[in-house]
């Protein structure tokens, strides 16, 4: 197989990327490079080779380090920058109250659901820093010792963290706002605040969901890090190689998917919010918890329409997980401690339960024959039964729940933050890739890797060359598990293909071969040259978004200018 690879023209593996670009590892020059597009939001999510769900996420604060700056009100507050920062720079700034003040602060007006404010902040001459929206009460950091905060009414939760050298990054999440600030206090949790009080602060961010980002850097507009808007997906979710992941547009019609505590209630649940690590790595798991006593019908719901649901699940204390969607008999129970699908009823169409990472998650989804009037999430103790037992602390972890319309199977999870938000669709173009000594008329080999075995219908997107006289049907337009353009009873090659991970296409000589994961199973002949003129652009070609349905990934392409042997094929696709 190692000859076999140093023979090859164009090697496409997932590794080199950058916003927009996915690149070859051969050719070198770019011109094998595929061209990446999604439009204009950040609510794509991949896998990444942590095993932890990656976002995209915004600052959307503006000048964000510039607190002189006019989008920063100051009341009674003088900032005096170049500092000694936490980064080593003197980046950093004084915030010093100038005059007697009953809140003394900085301030920024802006409007945003389910957030998180954070800065880097070091005592001064005082120790007290707080941190509020217009709506709340501030949270309060005592940025002297070790560092500690006290949870202010109306803030959902709220951390600090040493960074070393007597700086801490202080956050606060919001359910909702309008503006944010900072204050400066003479003790912690108290005003008014004395002139000449003041601290440091550094590098603030206001980003939606439950817990800080890594901080980005503004000036006078949001700017976006983690997976950007055209940012090719390369998932690890099926091992340490990763695949390219191609989906079509969805939407996530829960408005909150990671706020349970904004869900309608039923039967007084305990929501813990921030609770544990969830699957993307953080911090910004719920814990749902039984109140004492015994109920028969405790569930959190959202009232949305659609026909798959899923949501990511892990045992605690409580192991049983029941799914409901508001029709008749449309009930999936699901055992987190075994990773096991139990009692489904008649409405549902399937169910499945997937491992995600190694800290005992699970994607729990359910596709129902009905559409939903609404979701339920249920904590049980048995199978087939809504009754639970609790004791107030006792419970299970939820994160990430996704209702999606005119589906048949969940796509990746699409965050949401107070409304329902839509991924677009993965589009991409091939770069004009010149034939010459990539794959030849007369001779070469094709070769893919998927992340998962191709379905049963539905297109396999490769589009090569047409027109040999004779061939896999002359290869006209491409491989297709459903069925082949130009495909007649005589050339049935597209039941070889299904269920398969490896594919590998030999020609020359006027002969052509198929081998799939070790096998060769097909052959056919062909006259005259092949041609090449639709070799590249088209081979990712979604305009009616068939990938999808196959949900495989990429996970290597392979061109060869020569027809490699039956020993290399069957190497290379073993």
């Amino acid at each position: 197989m190692s000859n076999a690879l140093e023979q090859a023209s164009l090697i496409m593996v997932p590794s080199g990327y950058e916003d927009g670009t996915l690149g070859s590892l051969k050719p070198t020059d770019g011109t094998g490079d595929f061209t990446f597009t999604r439009g204009s939001n950040i609510s794509a999510t991949r896998v990444n080779a942590d095993g932890n769900i990656e976002k995209g996420y915004e600052n959307l604060l503006t000048y964000s380090n510039d607190f002189l700056n006019a989008d920063w009100i100051k009341a009674s507050i003088t900032p005096t920058g170049g500092q000694l920062g936490y980064d080593g720079s003197n980046d950093a700034w004084r915030i010093e109250v100038n005059a007697s003040a009953a809140s003394a602060r900085l301030q920024q007006n802006i409007s945003q659901n389910i957030c998180t404010y954070s800065v880097y902040a070091k005592e001064g001459n005082t120790s007290s820093l707080g941190l509020k929206s217009d709506s709340s009460v501030p949270s309060w950091f005592d940025l002297s010792g070790s560092g500690s905060v006290t949870l202010g009414t109306g803030c959902v939760d709220a951390s600090i963290t040493s960074v070393g050298d007597g700086w801490f990054r202080c956050s606060v999440t919001f359910p909702v706002v309008t503006s944010v600030r900072f204050y400066v206090s003479d003790s912690v949790g108290s005003f008014p605040v004395s002139a000449g009080a003041y601290l440091y602060i550094q590098d603030a961010m206001l980003n939606q969901g439950m817990v800080a980002y890594p901080y980005v850097e503004t000036t006078t507009a949001p700017v976006a890090g983690g997976i950007l808007e055209d940012m090719p997906r390369l998932d690890y979710s099926n091992g340490s190689c990763p695949s390219l992941l191609l989906e079509p547009s969805r939407t996530n019609l829960i408005p909150y998917s990671e706020y349970f505590g904004a869900w309608g209630a039923v039967g007084s649940p305990i929501i813990t919010t921030n609770a544990t690590i969830s699957p993307e790595g953080v911090v910004n798991a719920t814990k749902f918890i039984p109140p004492s006593g015994t109920s028969t019908g405790l569930y959190i719901r959202q009232g949305v329409a659609g026909e798959s649901f899923s949501v990511f699940a892990k045992a605690a204390e409580k192991t049983k997980l029941l799914i409901y969607s508001g029709v008749n008999l449309s009930n999936a129970y699901f055992d987190l401690d075994s990773g096991e699908v139990l009692t489904t009823l008649s409405d549902v169409a399937s169910a499945d339960i997937k491992p995600v990472g190694t800290d005992g998650w699970y994607r729990c989804s359910v596709t129902w024959n009905t559409t939903s009037t609404l979701v339920r999430i249920y904590v049980v103790d048995t199978d087939n039964s809504t009754n639970v037992t609790g004791n107030g602390s006792d419970g299970l972890y939820l994160f990430g729940a996704q209702v999606e319309q005119d589906a048949t199977y969940p796509t990746s999870y699409i965050p949401t933050y107070g409304v329902s938000q839509t991924r677009l669709a993965d589009n991409y173009t091939g770069a004009a890739l010149s034939l010459d000594g990539v794959l030849g008329n007369t001779q070469g080999t094709i070769f893919y890797e998927f992340s998962n075995s191709l379905a049963t219908s539905g297109d396999v997107f490769v589009n090569y060359f047409s027109s040999p006289n004779g061939g896999f049907a002359r290869f006209r337009n491409y491989f297709q598990t459903s069925g082949l353009t130009g495909v007649t009873s005589s050339n049935p090659f597209m039941g070889n293909i299904r269920g398969k991970t490896k594919i590998a296409v030999s020609y020359g000589g006027g002969d052509m071969k198929m081998f799939t994961d070790g096998v060769e199973n097909d052959s056919s002949t062909y006259t005259g040259d092949i041609s090449l003129n639709s070799l590249y652009n088209p081979i990712l070609n979604q305009t009616n978004e068939s990938l999808a349905s196959n949900n495989s990934g990429i996970k290597k392409i392979l061109f060869f200018p020569t027809a490699l042997s039956d020993e290399e094929c069957i190497a290379l696709t073993s």
